[in-house]
């Protein structure tokens, strides 16, 4: 689960030449802390995900994408990028028809889902 966030937390260490006890200085929290979670014997906490925040200065929020437990964010989707740069540009009256027209599509695609067969399990 956190596999990501673990090679992500690995390449920043090495990348910025700390060793563990370096990176658990500058997150506020015990090497071995640090450790077991690099090693997979702890899963990450409230308190680690903060220690990192600290550390590496990216959000939270990327942390725990990047950890799973978050779905990614927008910044992950260039076509969603640039429909939020496009909204962004509307005057606000636009910008409530295009709220409206995108939930009455999305409403279409899950009943286009809905009535789509399954492919037969080629077993």
């Amino acid at each position: 689960m956190a596999e990501e966030l673990i090679r992500w937390i690995e390449a920043e260490r090495q990348r910025r030449g700390w060793g563990v006890r370096e990176l658990a200085r500058e997150a506020g929290l015990t090497a071995a802390q640090v450790s077991e979670v690099l090693h997979g014997k702890s899963r990450p906490g409230i308190r680690f995900y903060l220690g990192m925040w600290r550390a590496f200065h990216v959000s939270i929020d990327y942390l725990l994408q990047l950890a799973g437990e978050l779905p990614p964010g927008p910044e992950a989707n260039p076509t969603l990028m640039e429909i939020i740069e496009i909204a962004r540009r509307l005057p606000p009256g636009l910008q409530e028809d295009l709220r409206r027209y995108s939930e009455w599509r999305s409403r279409q695609a899950t009943a286009e889902d809905a009535d789509t067969p399954a492919a037969p399990d080629p077993a």
